[in-house]
């Protein structure tokens, strides 16, 4: 007989062939083995391995005296050598199937002893646990220990997504206190199908046939827009965000703070940094998520006061600020060069909020000391850092080498980045094109070919939608006269002449970049736009650019 193809539910007689003497014999040695008397109609139930199983580890525990219980879990030798179910292969796992078994048969003081029981041995409670728990208060209807469980699991910090926040809902519909059970549900970041469903049954149950019809409409709504939202962010696709927009106003329906925060985002990447702003106000109740996506913002637009002003207003109210906020708020001094305010904020983050800066405020504060070119104190900066410098600040220091033509330190910089980063593209694009402005076109050649050899390509450019060329950003070898053709045939110069040429006039036109803006190419749109007296909004893969009437939100820093 084979009897690793042994299962649980195999019959002794009909399965395994035992006749009914053998089944007697199978029942004195668990009661040889233990060291107890099974009554004789509990031994005629026994006629699988299942139940000898359950009689054993759950249903008839408390015949067995406790000296002999790490001993009954040896059972599985009498089968043959079949192996059990990995949860009663130890102690700790038989007290966690007798906690559950105890749950289900609605014993609530057995229940909480057994827990208390898991606690002496140092057995750590789970998921599963916790929701046992909750679902034994919930069955009791014992409110007050239902809400004590619900401080612990808040002190222990575990998440609520992971179902203990649908049963802490059940319970407390359960005890008829809706309010709390629909509080539970505002809190929670993930939102699943059993959640949803959770809610949505517990306000039925009390015959609150509205809400549960509001809270449907909001499952539907919220599955669509808050996975849809940042797709469109992203893809700065404005139209589509929009008719989402629409379709809640339309609907009627009370937006997630989720979808209000969406909202921000999507506007903000698309260029309408007004109307972000006007969803932000507008926000019923704000988090400290739509603080910081407006204030990302501001800082992606270039305009580093108004970040700045709103996070004094956020300090003002009960929110308090975490990394992110910092995070955003440094970069947004980086790209308006505002040095003493990125100074004052990231030492605040210290002296005010006794929170230690990370690699990524340190990434920002070396790109906002490089971008005003003090290129010595960014690098005493660095060595100073209490961590091994990323790709993120070394990069940081990178982009500004271009900005101030800096080849030497480029080169020095390059080498951490080509360490850390082989493969990424942007690294050998970027030193081979300072190279080309300082007029060291051997070396530029030379990383185009250290690109091909290690096989990292450059992706195609993307753009959507008078004036002296400077030809100083034409990264070719050619004659002055050739470099002028160059720049005349840019493709983001094509995409403003066909959104001028196919939209009526005073409409703003938007242009999507992958890639970083040339600074010829500012110089010429801010050319373009007071010939034409347009506002002409630039995304490029860091930020926005706004012309208007001949100047840019950047101040052409």
């Amino acid at each position: 007989m084979v009897f690793l193809q042994v299962t649980p539910n195999a019959h002794f007689q009909n399965y395994l062939g035992l006749d009914s003497l053998d089944t007697v014999e199978i029942v004195m040695a668990l009661e040889e083995e233990f060291g107890f008397e099974i009554p004789d109609n509990e031994a005629d139930k026994i006629n699988s391995i299942g139940l000898a199983v359950d009689f054993i580890a759950l249903g008839k525990i408390e015949l067995i005296p406790s000296a002999c219980i790490p001993s009954a879990l040896e059972y599985a030798d009498v089968f043959g050598g079949w192996e059990i179910d990995s949860a009663l292969s130890s102690y700790h796992g038989r007290i966690k199937r007798l906690f559950d078994a105890q749950l289900w048969k609605g014993c609530r003081e057995e229940t909480f002893e057994l827990f208390n029981e898991m606690k002496s041995l140092g057995v750590e409670p789970d998921v599963i646990t916790w929701n046992g728990l909750i679902t034994a208060c919930s069955l009791v209807k014992d409110l007050k220990l239902g809400k004590e469980i619900h401080g612990f699991v808040i002190r222990k910090q575990i998440e609520l997504s992971t179902g203990v926040g649908s049963a802490l809902m059940t319970m407390y519909s359960g005890c008829d206190h809706m309010e709390w059970a629909c509080s539970v549900f505002n809190v929670l970041s993930d939102k699943d199908v059993v959640v949803w469903n959770s809610i949505i049954s517990a306000c039925a149950q009390h015959g609150q046939g509205v809400s549960a019809l509001n809270f449907l409409r909001g499952m539907l709504v919220s599955d669509i827009d808050v996975s849809v939202l940042p797709a469109c962010a992203r893809l700065a696709a404005l139209r589509q965000g929009k008719e989402i927009h629409q379709f809640n106003i339309r609907r009627g329906f009370d937006m997630h703070i989720a979808i209000w925060n969406g909202l921000i985002d999507m506007y903000g990447r698309c260029g309408l940094i007004k109307k972000a702003r006007r969803v932000f106000y507008l926000i019923p109740e704000r988090d400290i998520v739509s603080w910081n996506t407006m204030i990302a913002g501001y800082g992606m637009h270039g305009f580093g006061m108004d970040a700045v002003n709103l996070f004094l207003h956020l300090r003002s109210s009960e929110l308090k600020p975490n990394h992110f906020t910092f995070t955003n708020l440094l970069a947004a001094c980086s790209h308006s060069g505002l040095i003493d305010e990125g100074w004052k904020y990231f030492e605040m983050m210290k002296s005010e909020y006794a929170r230690g800066p990370a690699i990524e405020q340190y990434a920002c504060m070396v790109d906002l000391l490089a971008r005003a070119g003090q290129f010595d104190e960014s690098l005493e900066f660095i060595k100073e850092m209490p961590f091994e410098p990323n790709a993120a600040v070394w990069g940081s220091l990178s982009g500004d080498c271009r900005i101030h033509c800096n080849p030497e330190l480029a080169e020095y910089v390059a080498g951490y980045l080509f360490e850390l980063e082989l493969t990424y593209y942007g690294n050998y694009i970027l030193l081979a094109n300072i190279y080309s402005a300082a007029g060291r076109w051997g070396d530029a050649a030379r990383i185009r070919r250290l690109m091909k050899a290690r096989g990292v390509t450059k992706p195609p450019e993307i753009k959507e939608i008078g004036y002296v060329p400077d030809t100083e950003y034409v990264l070719q070898n050619l004659e002055e006269d050739k470099k002028e053709d160059n720049l005349c045939g840019h493709s983001e110069k094509l995409a403003i002449a066909f959104g001028l040429i196919c939209t009526p006039n005073g409409t703003p036109l938007r242009i999507i970049k992958n890639l970083r803006v040339c600074g010829d190419f500012h110089e010429a749109t801010k050319f373009i736009s007071k010939l034409t007296d347009r506002e002409i909004i630039m995304r490029d893969c860091y930020r926005f650019h706004h012309f208007v009437e001949g100047v840019c939100s950047c101040g052409d820093y």
